[in-house]
């Protein structure tokens, strides 16, 4: 089955969320200067997979925007990252890992639950 997928998010002092993805050897920090809504948007990115199959939701950052894709097939749950600085060089592959639904459901709406009552 592999390596499983992780997902910490935290909130540094400057406010921003820091989200921290890591699938073995692969890893990524992606963030967003704008905590509340980021986190609100990962959530609601995750309910649409729910229901639908996918989800997708963006990260404003300084100088571009990170964005969230979700695909659920079957049993298994894709997450992919992208970053944007320019629309003219369009996005580039930030991170990608695949792993079960079952425990990306459980580690996913943990994250966000911590996270959102630090901010409340």
């Amino acid at each position: 089955m592999g390596p499983v997928l992780e997902l910490e998010l935290q909130l540094d002092e400057l406010g921003r969320v820091i989200a921290r993805l890591t699938k073995g050897k692969s890893s990524a920090t992606v963030t967003s200067s704008a905590a509340a809504g980021a986190i609100a948007d990962l959530a609601a990115a995750f309910e649409d997979t729910v229901r639908e199959g996918c989800g997708e939701c963006y990260w404003p950052e300084g100088g571009g925007d990170y964005r969230w894709l979700f695909r659920r097939t079957g049993e298994r749950v894709a997450v992919v990252v992208l970053w944007c600085a320019n629309p003219v060089t369009g996005w580039e592959h930030v991170f990608w890992g695949e792993t079960g639904w079952d425990e990306f459901q459980q580690t996913l709406r943990g994250a966000v639950a911590r996270q959102t009552i630090s901010l409340g």
